[in-house]
């Protein structure tokens, strides 16, 4: 795919994310449709490339993240997956264990989501159901990239107010976001 050939080309070579994927990091680049990759695939639920897996040394996965990432991204993303309070594998847990604060399921959500998680879509409805003002910039962005339900609040929202929303956003992406979500 064009992003993993410029990761490849652009990014793996960059010394400063060399030197510290080499310090902290066993790094493994797998064709996921070859050999032994769909088996990692398949385990991991890869179907998104490039999808980078953080996975410690029991095969238990700790974080992961889809899409291209510059050096600096890269970094950032590999800080993020050795903090046991901020990677996936730790907000998993407290998600599970309840915590429903809504700066946690923020942050919940925008990690399931750079990871393509398709279970994003579901923590974005439920932070949307608990949400008094839906008009706010931040909730308008969360409907306009997550609201897959015909009939939930948010969508009904975002048929109501669909003028506040053309006028945020392109009339054409409103446009495709309401057929899609028809369509799903």
């Amino acid at each position: 795919c064009g992003p993993c050939k410029m990761m490849s080309k652009e990014v793996f070579p960059d010394s400063a994310a060399g030197d510290f994927f080499n310090r902290y990091f066993v790094s493994i680049k797998l064709d996921m449709e070859r050999g032994e990759g769909i088996e990692i695939s398949s385990r991991y639920k890869v179907w998104v490339y490039p999808t980078l897996l953080f996975v410690d040394g029991y095969g238990e996965l700790l974080h992961r993240s889809a899409g291209f990432h510059n050096p600096k991204e890269l970094i950032a993303l590999a800080n993020t997956a050795l903090d046991s309070t901020r990677n996936l594998a730790a907000l998993e847990k407290q998600y599970t264990s309840g915590n429903r604060r809504r700066e946690f399921l923020l942050q919940y959500l925008e990690a399931k989501t750079a990871a393509y998680d398709p279970d994003a879509g579901r923590i974005a409805n439920y932070f949307l159901k608990t949400e008094e003002d839906l008009g706010t910039p931040e909730n308008m962005d969360l409907l306009m990239r997550h609201i897959d339900d015909p009939y939930s609040r948010g969508f009904q929202f975002l048929l109501k107010n669909r003028p506040d929303f053309e006028e945020k956003y392109a009339k054409r992406d409103v446009k495709v976001k309401i057929e899609t979500v028809f369509e799903g």
